[in-house]
């Protein structure tokens, strides 16, 4: 089998997972790694000699052995590096959230379309073997019928500085849920409040309504003492 040649865009807390995983995989190999801090670049060359270390996004899609990228940089960057990525024809792992706006994810999703190349999201939880056993249980009916989805994210941090909870912690519920229901909310509200003092909203609560009077609630957030 053909190796997929990846370039890492972001090797951060959770882009350094990505670059070693994609080093171990039989099926893929990792060829470039792109981060605007060098000493992140350094602790790549150290693990995994011969990577390609570039500072630039443009410098790491014009690599031809490229075929596919993970991008894993801050939420707000997503929507312009993604771009980027599909413009050169390559196709596209983003970490959640894909974007900061539905219109700029639905403008993504286009742009992948017009160029036939593949764009997911990294929704980790859907591959996660719990998971599929409950969606697996709904579907076969042994727990009946479904009243209502809850779900609760919360720790002590870590905090994140270009999104608020909700759109660092939510995605992942907000996924399970879609998976779960075979599609997404009919409608949704939120609410968040600022208790931290940091300028954006660290507790959050989303209701979600979906088929047959279904209805979803999660509650996230970056300051509560128990981890959940």
């Amino acid at each position: 089998m053909e190796q997929i040649g990846i370039a890492v865009i972001g090797c951060g807390y959770w882009g350094w997972n990505y670059v070693r995983v994609f080093s171990e995989l039989l099926d893929s190999r990792l060829v470039a790694v792109c981060d605007r801090r060098t000493d992140r670049l350094e602790r790549v060359k150290r693990r995994f000699p011969g990577v390609e270390l570039t500072t630039s996004v443009k410098a790491a899609l014009a690599l031809k052995k490229v075929d596919a990228v993970v991008v894993c940089t801050e939420a707000t960057s997503h929507y312009q590096i993604v771009t980027d990525c599909l413009a050169a024809g390559r196709h596209v792992l983003v970490e959640k959230p894909m974007t900061t706006s539905v219109s700029a994810a639905e403008e993504l999703i286009r742009r992948a379309s017009a160029k036939a190349v593949t764009l997911m999201v990294g929704h980790t939880f859907l591959y996660n073997a719990g998971v599929k056993k409950v969606k697996e249980y709904i579907t076969q009916g042994d727990v009946g019928r479904v009243y209502y989805l809850y779900a609760r994210r919360t720790n002590l941090g870590p905090i994140r500085d270009d999104v608020n909870a909700l759109w660092d912690l939510a995605p992942h519920d907000v996924s399970i849920f879609n998976y779960l229901m075979d599609g997404g909310p009919h409608w949704v509200c939120a609410v968040g409040a600022r208790v931290l003092g940091n300028g954006r909203e660290d507790v959050g609560f989303v209701s979600l309504g979906y088929r047959d009077g279904i209805i979803g609630h999660v509650h996230v957030s970056w300051a509560d003492p128990h981890k959940v």
